[in-house]
């Protein structure tokens, strides 16, 4: 404690005496303000603090704010006049009211390193740490928080997240912990592997468990790991809770669903779901919620170099969401989500179910049989989403609950839906793999549904009346093989974007003409009995895919010029100019037989002039300058058939020709400078390939053409990969061997030499 014993002096002296005492104080007060003992190890530090010298920029005379996590002060407060670590600020602001204008007027001046532990409200911020101004030059005000949307609203464009230990930063972090030394006892090596892979890389994980396994036996290590997933850490979870508390309501909700029922599905299926479950835009909850470190996205790049992202979360985050649900009731049926086998097995075996519950979901390995009554579903009134897969049940449910709007069940094993089934809030109906014969009797309002998907239910023999479904979306009947009828109400689906009959081989028509405005994708692929599509509407400018191989209509409509969104169509057949108005188009495909199956046809004494082969004319393919893949195959193609102008299709990147008739092939392939993939296999009369584009990512298949003599600049062919199985008469050319041998030769020197540099670089690592 100061005192400070007043007494009467001028003005001027009293203001110098009373700044000389305020330095005095702050001097010693400021001392104080240390993080932890010096003398404790931090793992992984040092690694981290290199990375972050890039945004702390010491040599910069300026004010920088940077949101950070991690422990970092003492190893850099010796740069500055004034340094101070303000923790928790979480629980201390509930408590303290802080002092702007103290911290304003002490440290406007000075050189000052500010760490602001766990802010949790912007308020804090405004209130510690305004604006630049409040500080000197070479300032570095650093922000810890589990809510990186805190940062962006106060203006904090430098920012570093800190990510979770290595494996072997991990390892050293929990044997200086277990062991008091940086590996662990030989006889507890796996036992530490175990918990490394559940601690996955959290410093708090490692040290909390470490520290508690410290001198016990092997027998007590074996028993929390046996109980590690039913019997949370306390210290653990209730840190881990902290960022769950912090959420409103609905954000709850949001985070319990995907923790039990999306984690690790694709963003763009969930978000639909949760807006239609919870009758909420989701997406901005999804945000926040990875923003507040609850949840990841992970992002996976696609064979067409399109990305997905994946919703993920750390497993000890969606434990301990578990956790938070379990201890809502010790009854499974009093719970708002289910998700374990044995819970839900023991709701459907004792008809315990009740309006507490909001989800199900099980997902099981390997497909099991129950015998279930489902009468458990007759007390499920709040029952939101429903999701089986797996899973034979006996007994078809005679009832089901009609609060339901996100109904998955693979293998449904009624013929119907219950009678008393009205689900005015359905919004997704998926009812793969059923033993539906028909969904139901009559029309049907069901204003909310937007997707019907009964693919693969091979007893499904005719659709319902669409009338009043005038929402739905999405309607997915894929090898669906004995439906025959298909209701004529589906030709009024002013919303329906997505039409798949693929394998519906049953089905001998369709309705004469369709205005579906908002069509994007179309796919009647197998439908062998079908003769005639549909006339188009001049509406229908979004239809972008259409897919009719496999069917038996031998002529386009004139309409189809009215589908001038197209980018992918794959047909049998096609006329004269049918493209010139689909400038659109990226993936063109057309079809014929393949030699194989002519060869079935003159063995059971067909002659193949009984069989519809395609009547293929491609006068140009100037207007397809889009296309980025092209299939040709089997379409009987002879020589001159291929545009000479195919070189103008300066987007393509795979061309496939494969089973046709030509001899050569337009010199201005050379010019397709982005073709990645030429498929030439089976075509027999090909004698000489011309050059090709000079471009290391291609692929080339010539395999079983048995004409193929020569190549025009054999040379070229270590610029790419080369396939040429079955090419008798090529063996000949003595280029093509001198091209092959040069060829083995480079790759097993390249092979040796790669083999030494290893053989090297493990000498050197061993001394």
């Amino acid at each position: 404690m100061f005192f400070l014993i007043g007494y009467f002096i001028p003005c001027r002296c009293e203001r110098e005496l009373i700044e000389k005492i305020v330095q005095s104080v702050w001097r010693k007060v400021q001392a104080t303000f240390t993080l932890l003992d010096s003398s404790q190890t931090f793992v992984g530090v040092n690694f981290r603090l290199e990375q972050l010298s890039s945004l702390l920029a010491h040599d910069a005379n300026d004010v920088r704010f940077i949101g950070i996590t991690g422990m970092v002060y003492d190893r850099i407060f010796h740069h500055f006049e004034v340094h101070s670590f303000l923790g928790n600020i979480r629980e201390v602001s509930k408590k303290d009211q802080c002092g702007p204008f103290f911290i304003k007027k002490c440290l406007r001046n000075k050189k000052v390193l500010l760490i602001l532990d766990d802010v949790d409200d912007l308020k804090q911020l405004e209130v510690l740490a305004g604006n630049q101004s409040w500080f000197g030059m070479g300032s570095r005000i650093m922000i810890t928080t589990r809510n990186e949307g805190l940062l962006v609203q106060h203006g904090i464009a430098a920012s570093y997240k800190m990510r979770g230990l290595n494996d072997c930063e991990a390892l050293e972090l929990f044997s200086l912990n277990a062991f008091r030394k940086e590996q662990p006892e030989e006889e507890f090596l796996e036992l530490t592997n175990h918990f490394l892979e559940y601690a996955r890389g959290l410093p708090l994980v490692l040290k909390t468990l470490g520290s508690f396994l410290h001198k016990r036996g092997q027998d007590a290590w074996k028993s929390v790991l046996d109980n590690i997933h039913t019997v949370p850490n306390p210290t653990i979870f209730n840190t881990l809770k902290i960022s769950y508390d912090g959420l409103e309501d609905m954000e709850k909700r949001v985070f319990l669903d995907v923790a039990f029922f999306h984690k690790g599905k694709c963003m763009k299926q969930v978000i639909p779901i949760l807006d239609n479950s919870r009758e909420v835009s989701s997406s901005i909850m999804i945000d926040l919620l990875i923003e507040k470190s609850l949840l990841t996205v992970e992002k996976c790049i696609q064979y067409d170099n399109s990305a997905k992202y994946f919703i993920g979360m750390h497993d000890l985050i969606q434990e301990m969401a578990w956790t938070i649900v379990a201890q809502e009731s010790e009854q499974p049926g009093l719970r708002s989500r289910l998700s374990l086998p044995d819970d839900i097995f023991h709701i459907f075996t004792t008809n315990t179910g009740t309006g507490a519950i909001e989800g199900i979901v099980l997902q099981l390995p390997e497909l099991e049989e129950v015998h279930w009554s489902c009468e458990a579903f007759s007390n499920m009134h709040g029952l939101r989403f429903l999701e089986f897969d797996n899973l034979i049940i006996s007994s078809s449910p005679k009832f089901l609950p009609c609060s339901l709007r996100i109904m998955v069940w693979s293998g449904y094993p009624s013929k119907s839906l219950p009678p008393s089934f009205h689900p005015r809030f359905l919004t997704v109906l998926r009812m793969r793999q059923s033993k539906l014969v028909r969904l139901w009797d009559g029309k049907e309002n069901f204003p909310k549904l937007k997707c019907i998907d009964l693919s693969y239910s091979n007893k499904l023999i005719t659709t319902p009346d669409f009338t009043g479904l005038q929402n739905l979306e999405e309607l997915n009947l894929g090898d669906c093989t004995k439906l025959v009828e298909i209701h004529p109400s589906i030709a009024v689906l002013k919303k329906l974007k997505v039409l798949n009959l693929r394998g519906c081989e049953s089905i001998k028509s369709l309705p004469s003409e369709v205005e579906m405005d908002a069509l994007q994708y179309l796919n009647l692929f197998g439908c062998s009995k079908v003769k005639k599509i549909p006339e188009f509407s001049n509406q229908m400018k979004s239809l972008s895919t259409l897919f009719i191989r496999g069917t038996a209509i031998e002529k386009l409509p004139s309409s189809i010029e009215h589908l001038v969104g197209l980018t992918r169509l794959s047909i049998n057949t096609c006329r004269k100019e049918m493209f010139v108005n689909m400038k659109n188009l990226k993936f063109l495909g057309l079809f014929g037989k393949p030699r194989d199956e002519w060869s079935l046809v003159r063995l059971i004494g067909t002659r193949k002039s009984d069989v519809p082969c395609p009547s293929l004319v491609l006068s140009s393919l100037y207007h397809l300058r889009c296309l980025e893949v092209l299939q040709l195959c089997y379409c009987d193609l002879g020589e001159g058939d291929i545009p000479d102008d195919i070189g103008c299709l300066s987007s393509l990147k795979r061309l496939i020709l494969s089973g046709n008739n030509f001899v050569t092939l337009p010199a201005s392939i050379k010019c397709l400078s982005r073709l990645e993939s030429l498929w030439l296999d089976e075509c027999q009369r090909l004698e000489q390939l011309p050059d090709l584009p000079p471009n290391r990512k291609l692929h080339v298949n010539v395999s079983d053409c048995t004409s193929l003599k020569r190549l025009s600049d054999p040379s070229n062919l270590h610029d790419f990969a080369f396939w040429s199985v079955n090419c008798i008469t090529l063996v000949e050319d003595e280029n093509w061997i001198k091209t092959m041998y040069s060829r083995i030769a480079k790759y097993a020197t390249e092979v040796l030499s790669l083999s030494l540099s290893l053989s090297l670089s493990l000498s050197l690592s061993l001394i």
